[in-house]
C-alpha cells in the first residue's frame, strides 16, 4: 500500500487521487453540529448537572438548596457493569483461528484494563458510539472510544458506512483578527485515506493509514440513531430520555422539604405585644425609613436565648408549628423511584433481600434487564468486529500474508457481571458426558475462563510436566518382577 505522508499543497510530491466528496463531508458535518446540543444535554444530566423541574427562583435570605439525585448515571453505569463489567470472551470457529486467540489478547491490552467498560458506559449513555483503530508512534495497534460529541458517521443508501469526521477544536489566528478564536478541524476516513480538514473545509494533508478498510466501528442501539425530522424525537430509547422528567421531580421533592427545614425548622415563633428595638446608625442615630418612621431591627434568637415579660396579658410568645406529613413526602419520592426502575427494567440493588440470595434468585429477577441489554451487546460486538478485522488487515500486512485470519470465524461472547453459582456450574459439567459435550465447550461454562485456548494450553503443558516426571525405567523393571512370578 502506499505510504503517504506528506502536504497535498507541495509541488514537487506526488499527490494522492482524491475521491472524497467534500459536499457529503460538509452535510455530515452540519448534522454533527444540528444534534451536537441534544448529545451535550445528554451527557451533562449523565454527569449530575440538570435543571431545574421549575425555573430557578433564588428568595433572598432563603437556603435556596437543590438537591441532586442521579439516577441517570446510576441506570447508565449500572447497565455498563453488567454487561462488559466481564473480561470479554474471543472464540475461535474452526481449528485454524486457535492461534488468533492468543493475538487478539496480547493486541488489546494495549488498550488498557478497564477500556471495554469505559467504552461499554458512553455507548449506554448516548446509545450511538465509535471507535478508531490506529496504529501508535511506536508500531503498536491501539483503538480509541469516539461518541456522538466528537464524531459522526457517513452511511450511503444501503446502509454502508462511506466515510468518518472526527472534529477537534483549536485556538488559531485568521487575519485580521489579532487574538485566537476557536475553531473546527474536521479529520475524515475512508478505506483509504485519512483527510485532514480546515475550517473552511479545505484538504491540508493526506496520510494512508493501511488498514485496508474503513479502520472506524460503529455501534448504535436497537440500529436505529437520534433524528429529529418529524416534528417529535425519533429513535431516542436512551436512559436520559426515559427518566428525565422522573429525575427532575424526584429532585424538586427533595430540594423542596431540604429547603422548608433549612430555613424554617418547620416551626415559626410568633410575638405578642413586644416593641422592636430601633435600627441605628454608626452615630447612635435612630435610621428612619423613607415615611419618616424608625427602621426596627429585625429580632435574632440567639442559642439558650431567655425571652422576659412584663404581663401575659399585654405581651407574650409562642411556636407556629407547620406539621408535615413525612410518609406523603416519602411516598411520592419512592413512587418516582419506582417508575424510574420500571421503565428502565432495572432493580433497586439497594433493597434488601429477603432470603434467598444465591446467584441463581438474583439471576432471575435480572431477567427483563438481561433481555434489554442484549442490544447494547450486539452494538459493542458490531465495534469490536471491526476492531477484529482491522487488527487482523494489520497484522496481514506486517507479516507479508503469513498471518491471515478472518473476523467472521471468532465469536465475541459477554458474560454478565452477576454472581455465579460455580458450585452448581460444576455439578452440571461433571455430570454431562464427553460424548455430549466436549472439554471445551465445558470450560466455557465456568465465567472465570475468558480464553479457552490459553487454558488449555496450559492443562497440555501441565500434562507435559507431569509425563516428563514419570520414571519409565522402575516401570520396566517392575514389570519384569511381575512377569517372573507370573512365569514362576
Amino acid at each position: 500500500m502506499i505510504d503517504i505522508n506528506k502536504n497535498i499543497n507541495s509541488e514537487t510530491e506526488e499527490v494522492p487521487e482524491i475521491n472524497l466528496d467534500i459536499e457529503a463531508v460538509k452535510q455530515c458535518y452540519a448534522r454533527y453540529r444540528n444534534n451536537l446540543d441534544y448529545y451535550l444535554t445528554i451527557d451533562k444530566d449523565y454527569f449530575g448537572n440538570t435543571d431545574e423541574l421549575k425555573p430557578v427562583a433564588n428568595i433572598p435570605n432563603r437556603s435556596n438548596a437543590r438537591i441532586k439525585t442521579n439516577f441517570i448515571q446510576k441506570l447508565v453505569d449500572e447497565e455498563a457493569l453488567y454487561s462488559f463489567g466481564n473480561k470479554i470472551t474471543y472464540k475461535a470457529l474452526d481449528e485454524k483461528h486457535k492461534n488468533a486467540i492468543p493475538l487478539i489478547d496480547y493486541h488489546f491490552k494495549n488498550n488498557g484494563a478497564g477500556y471495554d467498560n469505559s467504552s461499554g458506559k458512553r455507548l449506554i449513555e448516548f446509545h450511538l458510539g465509535y471507535e478508531l483503530n490506529f496504529i501508535t508512534k511506536d508500531n503498536k495497534f491501539k483503538n480509541l472510544h469516539l461518541n456522538p460529541l466528537n464524531s459522526d458517521i457517513w452511511l450511503n443508501e444501503y446502509n454502508e458506512p462511506e466515510f468518518f469526521i472526527y472534529v477537534h477544536s483549536k485556538n488559531v489566528i485568521r487575519p485580521p483578527r489579532k487574538k485566537p478564536k476557536l475553531v473546527d478541524f474536521i479529520d475524515v476516513y475512508d478505506s483509504k485515506y485519512t483527510y485532514y480538514l480546515d475550517e473552511a473545509f479545505d484538504i491540508k494533508e493526506i496520510k494512508a493509514h493501511n488498514m485496508g478498510t474503513l479502520p472506524v466501528g460503529y455501534g448504535v442501539v436497537d440500529n436505529v440513531r437520534y433524528t429529529e425530522e418529524n416534528g417529535y424525537i425519533e429513535g431516542d430509547k436512551t436512559i436520559h430520555r426515559t427518566t428525565k422528567t422522573l429525575q427532575l421531580a424526584i429532585e424538586q421533592n427533595c430540594s423542596d422539604i431540604t429547603q422548608e427545614i433549612t430555613d424554617f425548622h418547620n416551626a415559626i415563633l410568633k410575638f405578642y405585644g413586644v416593641d422592636l428595638e430601633d435600627e441605628v446608625d454608626d452615630k447612635g442615630n435612630v435610621v428612619l425609613d423613607n415615611e419618616g418612621n424608625p427602621v426596627k431591627k429585625e429580632p435574632i434568637i440567639g442559642n439558650n436565648s431567655v425571652l422576659y415579660f412584663d404581663e401575659k396579658q399585654k405581651a407574650d410568645a409562642e411556636w407556629l408549628i407547620k406539621k408535615i406529613d413525612g410518609s406523603f413526602i416519602k411516598e411520592t419520592r419512592d413512587d418516582f423511584k419506582d417508575l424510574i426502575y420500571t421503565l428502565t427494567s432495572h432493580i433497586d440493588n439497594n433493597m434488601k433481600l429477603e432470603s434467598n440470595l444465591s446467584g441463581v434468585a438474583l439471576r432471575s429477577r435480572l431477567q427483563s434487564l438481561e433481555a434489554k441489554v442484549k442490544a447494547n451487546e450486539a452494538a459493542m460486538e458490531d465495534i469490536i468486529r471491526k476492531r477484529l478485522q482491522c487488527l487482523f488487515n494489520w497484522l496481514r500486512l506486517t507479516s507479508n500474508g503469513a498471518i491471515d485470519y478472518d473476523e467472521n470465524l471468532i465469536s465475541i461472547e459477554f458474560t454478565p457481571c452477576v454472581p455465579q453459582d460455580i458450585q452448581i456450574i460444576a455439578q452440571i459439567i461433571a455430570q454431562i458426558p464427553h460424548d455430549v459435550l466436549s472439554n471445551e465447550t465445558k470450560r466455557s461454562l465456568l465465567p472465570f475462563v475468558t480464553v479457552n485456548e490459553v487454558e488449555e494450553e496450559r492443562i497440555k503443558r501441565e500434562d507435559r510436566e507431569k509425563l516428563q516426571q514419570i520414571d519409565f525405567s522402575q516401570s520396566k523393571d517392575l514389570g519384569d518382577n511381575n512377569d517372573g512370578q507370573e512365569q514362576a
